[in-house]
């Protein structure tokens, strides 16, 4: 099975990118020559030349095998779970909450606009890779029928942030927000291309025209979040004019932005999507990023400084750099970016990554922490945990992989493996192989709901993501 990561770069590959990293399923006219790895066309987030430098060293080449059957057997037991207990076979899309052993939940059965678009990519783009056929074809449709039957509101094109277990108005089924509008392009783009269905791809975009309408920032350029619903943190900015309050402009969701923006623009080749992309580079770039090298998770537009706590999120820092570094890189191949643009933005997100892992790495045991203060030591200062996310393991070892792409450091690749390796001896649930929502620094599970499998937020997106390309991207690295 031909390596999606190795026909990037590769004379006489001609790519089309759609699906993510976070990012983009690609749909790829395959090159001559590389082979390996678990993607085909369609599994590679916007990973161009992902794997496009010299072979490993040899004494790595080991390390790097036993990194990439430990990820493909991971992700088999994470997809295994959620085709077996995920879809909602009676109201259809899946269950608002999942509790150990696939039951479903009980308390809350509501469901999130968000975890409905997160399945229906991770099954979309697994489709796309031929790592998933006949069961993975129905789960992303089941998740896709009931997104545009029960969340969609055709007028405008905007998506309702949730909605009860049958499709039915519940509270907060009014609200539409940003961040999950970002989500709703990522996963109609990872759609269109799996089922070849042109009519997704329409909808993303005329849900993107409605977006930029209703929240582009023509002052400060990026996204403001002010008009979405709900309110997702309690910081406002100083009143604005007419007295009305403000929102900052929030990292988490800037970096969504630029991967679905970019899976968009892949797919459709539209000028205003590559524009709203070149932009959120720009800002997260040249903006965002602060002198000594780290991401805030807040800002006020007005001059980009950071607003409100002293703490960094790891996983949002590590997240954004692995995203930037591969959507420039497949830029730069489209010739719609310049080259020294894209170095200088790779590299400020290096340091980014570098800063992350240096200080927010558990040498002792694996894994990265969720958020510190910048120059503290781990869990010392107001916002600062020692916590270790599910999430924040998965993006950290794709942002791992990328700084061992670019810079040959073999430390980052360790790090990858230890980090790996934590998670499948303690977040990984040897009774039902899904992964729990966090532990503490040592490993044990934390919460009143630490057995709880799924819910609002978590789906098959992070953890699928992240074996499905680090599987990928080590098979083309070492054909």
């Amino acid at each position: 099975m031909r390596g999606l990561a190795g026909l990037f770069g590769q004379p006489g590959g001609v790519f089309v990118l759609v699906c993510s990293a976070a990012i983009l399923v690609a749909h790829v006219v395959p090159s001559k020559g590389r082979s390996g790895g678990a993607g085909a066309a369609g599994c590679a987030a916007i990973i161009p030349g992902a794997a496009a430098r010299a072979a490993p060293p040899a004494c790595r080449r080991g390390q790097l095998e036993a990194i990439s059957k430990l990820a493909a057997s991971m992700r088999q037991e994470v997809q295994g779970f959620w085709l077996d207990h995920g879809p909602d076979k009676e109201y259809g899309g899946f269950y608002g909450t999942v509790e150990r052993y696939g039951r479903p939940g009980t308390n809350t059965t509501d469901k999130s606009f968000v975890q409905q678009a997160r399945h229906c990519w991770a099954f979309s783009c697994a489709y796309s890779s031929k790592l998933l056929r006949g069961r993975g074809a129905a789960a992303a449709k089941t998740a896709w029928d009931f997104m545009t039957k029960h969340m969609l509101r055709p007028d405008d094109a905007t998506w309702r942030w949730i909605v009860a277990r049958d499709g039915s108005a519940t509270n907060g089924s009014d609200y539409t927000h940003l961040y999950s509008t970002f989500f709703s392009l990522y996963a109609a783009t990872a759609y269109s291309q799996a089922f070849e269905d042109e009519s997704a791809l329409q909808l993303a975009l005329a849900t993107f025209s409605s977006m930029d309408a209703s929240h582009h920032d023509d002052s400060f350029g990026g996204f403001d979040e002010d008009a979405s619903m709900p309110k997702l943190h309690d910081l406002r900015l100083p009143a604005g004019p007419g007295g009305a309050a403000r929102l900052p402009r929030t990292l988490n969701v800037f970096l969504h932005g630029t991967e679905a923006l970019a899976s968009l623009y892949e797919a459709s080749g539209d000028e205003a999507v590559l524009a709203r992309l070149l932009e959120l580079l720009r800002i997260i770039c040249e903006k965002m990023v602060t002198k000594d090298n780290v991401l805030y998770e807040y800002y006020d537009p007005n001059g980009w400084k950071p607003f409100g706590p002293p703490s960094v999120n790891w996983g949002h820092n590590l997240e954004s750099a692995w995203i930037v570094s591969t959507v420039v890189d497949s830029l730069v191949a489209k010739r719609r970016m310049p080259a020294a643009t894209a170095d200088r933005y790779a590299s400020t997100v290096m340091a980014v990554a570098a800063r992350a892992l240096r200080e927010g790495f558990d040498a002792q045991n694996g894994g990265v922490f969720e958020a510190g203060v910048p120059g503290a030591a781990p869990g010392v200062g107001k916002g600062a945990s020692t916590e270790k996310l599910w999430w924040v393991q998965c993006e950290s070892m794709l942002a791992m992989w990328e700084v061992y792409r670019r810079t040959g450091d073999c430390g980052a690749l360790d790090k990858l493996q230890a980090t790996l390796q934590f998670v499948h001896d303690h977040m990984r649930d040897p009774e039902d192989r899904e992964w729990v929502w966090s532990t503490d620094a040592s490993g044990t599970k934390l919460g009143p709901n630490k057995w709880q499998k799924g819910n609002h937020w978590k789906a098959t997106y992070h953890n699928t993501r992240a074996l499905m390309f680090l599987e990928d991207w080590i098979g083309a690295a070492t054909p």
